[in-house]
């Protein structure tokens, strides 16, 4: 379902899986370091380490 989804949107969504796209987690990150309160910043940790997780044995490389 994830792959259905629309290039300019739901990045977060995207990261999640376990076909992440360097393209996405970079984007993501990037509109991440906008984000200032706590709220904020515990959302963007929780979205990165599921997606780190999905990732790290399928894609290493997508975190380097």
């Amino acid at each position: 379902m994830t792959q259905e989804l629309d290039q300019g949107e739901h990045r977060r969504l995207r990261i999640l899986s376990k076909h992440a796209k360097k393209e996405d987690v970079e984007e993501f990150l990037r509109k991440a370091e906008g984000m200032n309160t706590l709220r904020d910043r515990k959302n963007v940790e929780a979205v990165l380490q599921v997606s780190v997780k999905a990732n790290d044995e399928r894609n290493p490389f997508i975190w380097i």
